[in-house]
């Protein structure tokens, strides 16, 4: 009997001491159920963080893409424009060199048409003055001779001293013809070489 009394002392203190592993565990085990309950409630606010994170993102992600797409059209469109542009830009340049080449032309024709004007001119001038050189050289050995014969006339013969004085005007006018005729040669060349 004493034995059986020993014996279950004996398991009181083991259960005694079961008992308070239990204890020990179940205090353990709580705390971990605190633990893993406020674990729980963190992957909770973990993933209520990441669900409204995600809906942002796609939010987010839908604004970028409808944005993305409002560039591509403003890129469109901006390409288009400089195209445009690049075209116009071309089409001005070709109507400016037209333009300027035609006004180029129509100068040059009618500066052309004054030159060959003035040729014509000078030609014509040329030969008038060639024929008043032949008559002028005619009329020299005309005075000549009257200038002979004035010599030989008397001094007092009126008539042909006021006829002398005419030859000598005639030549003096045949002098003064040709400084002027040299003069317009000189202004003739001179307005050749300008132009």
């Amino acid at each position: 009997m004493f034995s059986k009394i020993k014996g279950l002392m004996e398991s009181e203190e083991k259960i005694a001491e079961i008992h308070g592993q239990i204890t020990t565990h179940c205090n353990t085990l709580k705390q971990q159920t605190e633990i893993i309950q406020g674990l729980h409630n963190e992957i909770i606010n973990l993933k209520t963080n990441f669900t409204n994170f995600h809906s942002e993102n796609n939010t987010h992600l839908s604004q970028f893409q409808h944005e993305l797409g409002e560039i591509k059209n403003t890129r469109n469109n901006i390409s288009e424009e400089l195209n445009e542009l690049k075209l116009l830009k071309t089409h001005i340049k070709q109507r400016l060199v037209e333009e300027l080449t035609n006004e180029f032309k129509t100068e040059l024709k009618s500066e052309v048409e004054r030159i060959k004007t003035d040729v014509k001119s000078y030609n014509d001038l040329k030969q008038t003055l060639q024929g008043v050189v032949i008559t002028i050289a005619n009329l020299k050995g005309e005075i000549e001779k009257f200038n002979n014969i004035a010599k030989d006339v008397k001094e007092k013969d009126f008539l042909l001293e006021r006829h002398a004085k005419q030859l000598q005007n005639f030549a003096d006018e045949k002098v003064e013809l040709l400084q002027k005729i040299n003069t317009l040669e000189r202004l003739i060349g001179r307005e050749r070489r300008t132009r």
